[in-house]
């Protein structure tokens, strides 16, 4: 196969469990008030330094925090094509996996559980794949929220991969801790960032692709905001795309052990966003 060359949660000391949690109540308390619990959660996702609750264990004494209702992160929403929040009990929303990979439910963007992928370095690949009705025209838009531990460096890992038919397809990566994408059509066109991959906290990843032969093109966003483009691209080969795959795809020489935690995966045929 060929390559080309070349993870909103907040860490917390345990110091201000007291202060987060009187703050946590009095933002549900506020909620409450609006009747609607809902609305609660996912106006304290937002909230700076207050995303990922669940996953805090300095929140442990604020009583239960849960996500937002399932609806919310992999409802009916336009364009959807697929989605996995992880609050199922095993991994079988997903047709193959690859090495090891675990459902987290310590370290996770909300709700209950996450994935967990564990590499020991080069080669040692670990993933969740998954089948998709074959996407040949219009765009295509793939998100997930990733954390990615503040060690080891990262020399070349790709994380998040839209499978071609005929080709690789299109991929995330993060290559010498820098965030990319990298599209195997038409030859090969690599999207360039110059910004690092964000580590010890949650970060929200979305690639959109327009599918073109030529005149295609392909976004990166960070956190709901862009930090890369390119245009006037091939973005399809023949057949198209019919796979999603997830994890620690493929990792370069070099690469140390280490482990990646990923959630709410989503794939559409609309922009999807960062809820």
């Amino acid at each position: 196969m060929a390559r080309h060359d070349r993870v909103t949660g907040t860490h917390m000391h345990r110091y201000d469990t007291a202060r987060t949690c009187q703050r946590a109540r009095g933002v549900v308390e506020y909620a409450r008030a609006m009747r609607s619990m809902c609305a609660a959660l996912t106006w304290l996702a937002g909230l700076a330094g207050l995303a990922g609750l669940a996953g805090l264990a300095g929140l442990a004494g604020c009583g239960e925090i849960v996500k937002p209702a399932s609806s919310a992160v992999c409802g009916d929403r336009p364009g959807t094509v697929f989605c996995d929040d992880f609050e199922a009990a095993t991994l079988d929303a997903w047709s193959d996996q690859d090495g090891a990979p675990v459902r987290e439910t310590a370290v996770v963007h909300a709700g209950t559980g996450a994935l967990s992928v564990s590499s020991k370095g080069a080669d040692d690949n670990t993933s969740v794949s998954i089948e998709l009705a074959p996407i040949t025209s219009g765009s295509v838009h793939f998100r997930a929220w990733f954390f990615v531990p503040a060690n080891p460096a990262l020399q070349k890992i790709e994380l998040f991969s839209l499978n071609g038919v005929s080709a690789d397809g299109i991929v995330f990566l993060a290559d010498q801790n820098e965030l990319r994408v990298y599209s195997d059509a038409g030859g090969g066109n690599t999207l360039t960032t110059g910004m690092d991959v964000p580590r010890d906290r949650w970060a929200c990843i979305e690639v959109h692709a327009q599918l073109a032969a030529t005149g295609g093109s392909l976004t990166l966003d960070l956190d709901g905001a862009e930090i890369g483009a390119v245009t006037g691209i091939s973005t399809i080969d023949s057949g198209g795309y019919a796979g999603l795959s997830v994890g620690a795809l493929f990792q370069d020489a070099g690469q140390s052990p280490l482990t990646i935690y990923v959630d709410d995966v989503s794939v559409g045929t609309e922009p999807i966003g960062c809820l």
